[in-house]
C-alpha cells in the first residue's frame, strides 16, 4: 500500500468546523388589520386639535396687537373666545393653551435686547430686516403689560394646570433678582390670593415656609393669607386638606403659634 501523501494526511486531520445550531425564533403574531373607520376617527380628532391650536395661536397673536391695532372690545372678545376654547376642550386642548401661554411668557427673557438689530443678527446668524424689529416693538408679549395679560388668562382659568404654570413662572421671577420682574411677582401673588382653587394657597405657603418671599412682598403676601383665611372655611375641599391649610395659615399669621413667621 502506497504511503499517504501530505495532502491526504492534511485532509484527514483537518478539524471539522462546528456550526452553531439555529436559535429558535418566536412566531410573529399576525398583524391586526387597521380599521379604516377607527383610523378616520383618529385623523378627524387630530385635525380638530390642529384647528384648536391654530385658533388659540391666532387669538393670542391678535391680543398682542392691543392697543396699537385693535380696540379694547376686540381684545376682550379674543380673551373670552380663548377661555371658551379652553373650558370646552378636552385635556389635550387644555394642554395646547398651557403650552402656548408658556411660550408667550418666556418671551420676556429676551426683553433686554429684542429691539437691538446687531444682537438679533448675532443670535439668528443672519441679517435682520427693519420690519422684524418693528413687529417685536409692537408685540406686547415681549412687554410687562403683555406678560400681565398672559397671567390674567391663567388667573381666569384657575385650575391646577394653569396654577402649575403660574407657580413655575413665579419661582423663575423670584430667582431673577431684578426689579424688572417685581411687578410680575407682585401680580402673581395677588392672583394666587384671589384664586378659588386651594392649590393657590399651597403655592403661597410653600414659598413662605421655604423662606422664598422677599421683603417687598410682605404686604401682598399678608393680604393673600388674610383672603384665604376668610374663605377657606367655606370651601368644599377634603376636610384634612382644609384643616392642614388653616393650621399653616394660622402659624404664619399668629406669632404666638409654634414655628410661626409673621409678615407684618
Amino acid at each position: 500500500m502506497p504511503a499517504a501523501t501530505n495532502q491526504s494526511i492534511d485532509k484527514k486531520i483537518e478539524p471539522v468546523q462546528q456550526q452553531n445550531p439555529a436559535k429558535p425564533t418566536a412566531p410573529i403574531p399576525p398583524q391586526k388589520p387597521i380599521d379604516p373607520i377607527e383610523q378616520a376617527k383618529i385623523l378627524e380628532k387630530q385635525l380638530k386639535y390642529n384647528e384648536s391650536a391654530a385658533k388659540m395661536s391666532q387669538l393670542l397673536t391678535k391680543m398682542t396687537l392691543y392697543p396699537i391695532d385693535i380696540s379694547y372690545s376686540d381684545f376682550n372678545k379674543c380673551r373670552q373666545d380663548l377661555l371658551k376654547l379652553y373650558h370646552d376642550g378636552d385635556i389635550v386642548v387644555k394642554g395646547i393653551l398651557i403650552v402656548e401661554l408658556n411660550e408667550r411668557l418666556s418671551h420676556i427673557e429676551g426683553s433686554k435686547d429684542f429691539i437691538n438689530a446687531i444682537k438679533l443678527a448675532e443670535k439668528h446668524n443672519r441679517q435682520i430686516e427693519m420690519k422684524e424689529i418693528i413687529n417685536k416693538i409692537y408685540d406686547s408679549s415681549y412687554s410687562m403689560d403683555g406678560s400681565i395679560e398672559m397671567l390674567k388668562i391663567l388667573a381666569e382659568i384657575d385650575d391646577e394646570r394653569s396654577l402649575r404654570l403660574l407657580s413655575n413662572y413665579l419661582t423663575k421671577y423670584l430667582n431673577q433678582g431684578s426689579h424688572l420682574f417685581r411687578t410680575l411677582i407682585i401680580y402673581s401673588i395677588r392672583i394666587l390670593g384671589k384664586s378659588k382653587n386651594p392649590f393657590s394657597i399651597q403655592i403661597i405657603l410653600d414659598l413662605i415656609e421655604t423662606g422664598s418671599i422677599p421683603d417687598y412682598l410682605y404686604n401682598d403676601v399678608n393680604s393673600a393669607l388674610e383672603e384665604w383665611n376668610s374663605k377657606i372655611a367655606k370651601m368644599k375641599i377634603d376636610p384634612d386638606q382644609k384643616k392642614e391649610v388653616k393650621e399653616r395659615i394660622a402659624r404664619i399669621l399668629d406669632p404666638s403659634k409654634k414655628g410661626a413667621k409673621n409678615y407684618e
